[in-house]
C-alpha cells in the first residue's frame, strides 16, 4: 500500500479554514452541527476538526484509503461515523440531514455540478457547504505518489472539473446561496449558505 496512506500524521486545520468556522459559527454554534464530509481521505485533516462539532459523518469510497481511515480513527481515538461508499449512494440510502458538508479537494473526482445538486438533497433549511479546492492541479499538491496509485483519480476529469471552478467562480459570488469567498496561498473557499 501507498507509503502517504499508512503513515498517517494528524494536521492541525487550515488556518483560512478555521477563520470560515468561526464566520459560520456566528450563525449557529458549531457544537451544535451535524457535518458531513465528503471524501473523508486517511483522516489526517477530519479527526483533528471532527472535535469542533456536535457529530461529524464523513464518506470516502476508495476501499483503500477508507481502510486506513479506519485503522487511523482506532488509533486516534475519535468517533467520526463513517461509511465506505460515494456520494451518490450516501444521499440515496441516508435520511440524515446536515446543518453543514465538507468538500475539501474532491470536485476532480466528481465534479462541480453533481457534488452541489447532490448536498442540496441532504442538507437542512440555512445550512453551510464548505468548497476548499487547490489552486494547482493535484500533482502539485505534494501527494504526487498518492495521486499517480490512485485508480480514481482522472487528469482529463480533472482538466474539464478546473476550468469549470474558474468559470464558477464568478457565478458563485452572484448565486443566492454564496455567502463568504476566501483564498490563501494553496486553496481556494467557498462557503454556501443554503436556503
Amino acid at each position: 500500500m501507498n507509503y502517504l496512506l499508512t503513515h498517517i500524521k494528524l494536521i492541525p486545520i487550515n488556518e483560512t479554514l478555521n477563520s470560515l468556522f468561526s464566520y459560520i459559527n456566528k450563525y449557529k454554534s458549531l457544537n451544535k452541527m451535524r457535518v458531513l464530509e465528503i471524501g473523508i481521505g486517511n483522516g489526517s485533516s477530519s479527526i483533528p476538526m471532527s472535535a469542533k462539532f456536535k457529530s461529524y459523518y464523513g464518506i470516502e469510497p476508495s476501499s483503500d484509503v477508507y481502510d486506513v481511515f479506519i485503522k487511523s480513527c482506532k488509533k486516534h481515538n475519535c468517533s467520526i461515523k463513517s461509511y465506505n461508499m460515494d456520494l451518490e449512494k450516501f444521499v440515496n440510502t441516508t435520511n440524515k440531514k446536515f446543518d453543514l458538508i465538507i468538500l475539501r479537494n474532491v470536485i476532480q473526482f466528481i465534479g462541480h455540478d453533481e457534488l452541489i445538486k447532490q448536498c442540496k438533497k441532504i442538507v437542512k433549511k440555512n445550512a453551510f457547504i464548505i468548497i476548499q479546492n487547490a489552486k494547482a492541479e493535484p500533482v502539485n499538491w505534494g501527494n504526487k505518489e498518492l495521486n499517480k496509485d490512485s485508480a480514481e483519480f482522472n487528469e482529463i476529469k480533472w482538466l474539464k472539473c478546473k476550468n469549470l471552478l474558474e468559470t464558477h467562480y464568478s457565478s458563485l459570488l452572484t448565486s443566492k446561496y454564496f455567502d463568504k469567498f476566501k483564498k490563501d496561498d494553496k486553496y481556494v473557499f467557498y462557503v454556501l449558505k443554503m436556503e
